[in-house]
This record gives structure tokens, C-alpha cells and sequence, in this order.
């Protein structure tokens, strides 16, 4: 539950923008980059918290996590009436 409310709350701040791994790996989830860009052990950090608050969310089919690949996640969130 500690990663969930942070990287929602992050994804929600930033709606309709693409947040990019090293962004929620250092900034969300608070931890260090050695490096500019991330391998695969932060991106599995990251794939694992994103797994989790989309579990979450099942509940709420109106709010979705969208991946784009190589780039990195966004939030959307549609009318609960045309879901």
C-alpha cells in the first residue's frame, strides 16, 4: 500500500502527460538513480508498483493505467457513465 497512494497520486497530478520510469522510480518512490537512465531492476521496481495500483483500481473501471512503451506510463480516467 506505501507505493500505491504515492504513484496514484503522482499519475493524478500529472494527467494526460506520460510519466516517464526514472520519474516514478526517483521521485515517486523515492530512490536514488546511479545513473540517467534506469535498467531493468528499477524498471521491474517500477512495473511491480504500477501492478499493484492498477490491482487496486479494479474496482473503478473508469480510471485505467495506460503503458506506452518506452516511454512510460499515463493516467486515464473516463466518464463512470459510458464505462
Amino acid at each position: 500500500m506505501e507505493l500505491i497512494e504515492p504513484t496514484f497520486t503522482h499519475l493524478i497530478e500529472s494527467q494526460q502527460s506520460v510519466i516517464a520510469p526514472q520519474i516514478i522510480y526517483s521521485q515517486v518512490l523515492g530512490n536514488a538513480l546511479k545513473k540517467e537512465k534506469i535498467g531493468k531492476t528499477e524498471r521491474d521496481t517500477v512495473s511491480a508498483a504500477i501492478v499493484h495500483l492498477r490491482e487496486s483500481l479494479l474496482t473503478m473501471p473508469f480510471i485505467q493505467i495506460k503503458s506506452c512503451r518506452g516511454i512510460g506510463y499515463q493516467l486515464i480516467i473516463s466518464n463512470p457513465e459510458e464505462v
